[in-house]
């Protein structure tokens, strides 16, 4: 039997605050430990913060995560055309990467080196195609917490409307990624307060659905809820009209589900409003995530309300 409550209440962690409080720290720490000898980097050039489940306090299940932006203002660290002149010019897909003293490759290299030395040998670290990742696990009261921290080094991007958000790529600098976490986040709030903290019970519901239904149906792991992007309900539900959304009850329910399967998915925006959802071509979220995630969803709503 289906229990609207048992799907949108969230998951509390344990020592919540202590746990992001220490990691900040210690991030932070490892931060300057690295930048201590680039002059071209201040203090005040570098910015801190989260965007994912846990600042939405949307918190699903017992393995969380953490996405932690280093953000860097690096107007100092950007060559100027005299310095790079009868240089053989960089190979790079995009003209939006300047030529840089101090590449993002290499900071986020050091970064790497200097995250070990400030966890220990008891953390486990590796490095991904974009992000340094921190594996730890938790016990509390004979429970297992399994904590997944992204420590996400990105340069600070301002487009040509002025608005200003993240830019992040890989070594080989071909496929860069760019985002607006701080506007998205602004955007969440706005969407939930603006439908009575609708907008955040719908998302959590339907996240802890999929979890569910990929919990009984091992042989169909090929999609896992890791390998989704991790704000595919966020950013779906977030295109559904403010009046779409009337309730808890099955109608209700069915009348969200209904408009975003009728809906042309083509036209659905990024949380942050300056992209397609699915024609992103700085940060794209494939139809075929979306169209599963939500096949799940609707399939078990229709049959267990």
């Amino acid at each position: 039997m289906f229990i609207v409550e048992n799907f949108t209440q969230e998951q509390k962690l344990f020592r919540y605050k202590n746990i992001v409080d220490n990691f900040t720290y210690l991030v932070k720490q490892a931060t300057a430990d690295y930048f201590m000898d680039k002059p071209m980097f201040k203090k005040e050039d570098l910015s801190f913060y989260y965007y994912d489940n846990y600042v939405t306090k949307l918190n699903a299940n017992s393995k969380h995560y953490l996405n932690l932006y280093i953000e860097i203002d690096q107007s100092k660290n950007i060559k100027t055309p005299s310095e790079v002149i009868n240089k053989k010019p960089k190979k790079v897909k995009n003209s939006i990467v300047p030529d840089m003293h101090l590449t993002l490759k290499e900071i986020k290299n050091g970064l790497y080196t200097s995250l070990i030395n400030t966890f220990g040998e008891n953390t486990m670290l590796w490095k991904e195609s974009f992000s340094i990742r921190v594996s730890s696990i938790e016990y509390y009261n004979g429970e297992k917490y399994d904590l997944w921290f992204k420590v996400t080094p990105c340069f600070k991007y301002v487009n040509d409307k002025g608005i200003a958000g993240v830019m992040y790529y890989p070594k080989n600098m071909s496929d860069i990624r760019i985002e607006y976490p701080r506007l998205s986040l602004k955007n969440i709030e706005k969407k939930n307060d603006e439908t009575n903290g609708l907008y955040k019970k719908y998302v959590l519901m339907f996240k802890k659905i999929y979890l569910q239904q990929f919990a009984s149906e091992k042989k169909k792991k090929k999609l896992t809820y890791e390998t989704l992007p991790f704000e595919v309900f966020e950013s779906v539900l977030y295109n559904v009209p403010n009046n779409i959304y009337t309730g808890l009850d099955k109608q209700s329910i069915l009348f969200v589900i209904n408009y975003i399967k009728n809906k042309n998915l083509s036209e659905f925006v990024s949380i942050d409003e300056q992209n397609s959802l699915f024609f992103n071509k700085y940060k794209p979220m494939l139809f075929s995530y979306a169209k599963h995630a939500l096949n799940v969803i609707s399939n078990y709503i229709r049959y267990n309300i």
